[in-house]
């Protein structure tokens, strides 16, 4: 038995279909106004990753479905659940675009098109800073060490924007409304709420998988959305993406780190808009 992550409605509407998957350490709070107009016009649905509230499952589940062709298969239970089988807009962000490579690839019939934010097809790449991807391999006392960081980070309002903040080129973008504020508020309490434990074995085992010889059978749109300024994930990785998919086309934004939508909110939105009348 597959275990399969719950779907958070975000629009009722009766355009294209669009399931959100967002990145690590987030949670589908992350995924507010603004959203880009195609998205919003259809039935939208948002998706944790695994280990992230509110996707709840034992240790035993969790390790039932850390094999690529199991989680896109969990993913794609709740797809047709959510979709009555109709195809889908995919939009991932960093892991979540990972995610979403996996289920294009392995079910293609249920994608209608792709949006990759920030994304990568190979975990050895990802991750941010050498010290972080040394704790993620070396276990033991150092994962405990890594899990105490997510507690500390996830403790205060404060502490967790500046945590944003270090991934981000346009920190601008963090001050300038309070709604975003309130959102970001509560994708810290959707961490606080989740199993960290789960999530540093998530990120262990994703630092060892590899979808690059996947890309070329991924025929659909595909619509890379990639900061110059990425300090998680190498925007020249990024621009590889796009080049080995046969309908991929790559957005780049200057300026920008690993949270184009955040950052670079009209823009992203613009983009994402203008690619569906490819």
């Amino acid at each position: 038995m597959l275990f399969s992550p719950p779907g958070r409605l975000v629009s009722r509407g009766s355009g294209q279909a669009t399931a959100l998957i967002h990145g690590a350490l987030s949670s589908p709070s992350s995924w507010h106004q603004p959203l880009p107009r195609r998205v919003l016009a259809g039935r939208t649905m948002a998706y944790p990753l695994p280990g992230h509230h509110p996707w709840d499952m034992s240790n035993g589940q969790l390790q039932r479905i850390l094999r690529i062709r199991d989680l896109a298969d969990a993913y794609a239970l709740s797809l047709r659940r959510d979709f009555d089988h109709d195809p889908v807009h995919l939009v991932g962000h960093s892991t979540g675009a990972f995610v979403a490579l996996a289920v294009a690839s392995r079910h293609p019939a249920m994608v209608s098109r792709l949006t990759l934010v920030g994304g990568f097809a190979d975990g050895t790449v990802a991750g941010g800073s050498p010290m972080m991807k040394f704790m993620l391999e070396a276990g033991g006392y150092t994962t405990l060490a890594l899990q105490s960081l997510l507690r500390l980070w996830t403790a205060s309002a404060v502490t967790f924007r500046a945590g944003l903040a270090s991934v981000m080129a346009n920190q601008d973008a963090l001050t300038n409304a309070e709604q975003c504020h309130a959102h970001w508020e509560q994708v810290r309490l959707d961490l606080v709420h989740s199993d960290f434990d789960q999530i540093v074995e998530v990120g262990r085992w994703l630092g060892k998988e590899k979808l690059l010889g996947t890309l070329t059978q991924i025929r659909q749109p595909a619509l890379i959305i990639a900061g110059t300024e990425d300090p998680v994930v190498p925007f020249q990785h990024q621009r590889d993406i796009a080049r080995h998919m046969p309908n991929g086309r790559l957005a780049s934004f200057r300026e920008t780190g690993h949270l184009p939508m955040l950052e670079q909110p009209r823009g992203f939105c613009a983009r994402v808009d203008s690619s569906f009348s490819r």
